[in-house]
């Protein structure tokens, strides 16, 4: 179950489970069991609207894919692509400084899809 959250972009999901630590002008940050994690709804430079969802580990060792699969079913729509981005090496932003925790991020546009449905490959994917 959901609720919902409005900011100024858009409406994002708070999934029940997650215990809501702030909420902001553009989304909000939580935690569920062990995991950090941050949801916002922007405006970006392709002219369409985003969410952007990131996870953290208060280990602060890098989140492991079940991590990734929880961020993805609590904080995000669940008709929606979510994308782990892969930028070409001179588009990269990286934040982390030592002692920082690892985080992973996620992104679905909140106006639709914006791939094919690759289930018509063969042999899939």
């Amino acid at each position: 179950m959901h609720r919902v959250h409005h900011t100024v972009w858009g409406a994002v999901l708070i999934h029940e489970a997650l215990r809501v630590q702030e909420f902001s002008m553009d989304g909000y940050r939580a935690t569920f069991r062990d995991l950090y994690i941050i949801v916002s709804i922007n405006k970006e430079s392709d002219g369409k609207v985003w969410i952007h969802a990131s996870v953290s580990r208060r280990n602060r060792k890098t989140p492991t894919h079940e991590d990734l699969v929880t961020l993805r079913e609590y904080a995000l729509p669940t008709d929606c692509v979510a994308y782990e981005i892969f930028p070409p090496k001179d588009e990269y932003v990286h934040y982390w400084r030592k002692g920082q925790a690892d985080v992973l991020h996620l992104w679905t546009c909140a106006e639709g899809r914006v791939t094919p449905d690759f289930r018509g490959v063969k042999g899939g994917i």
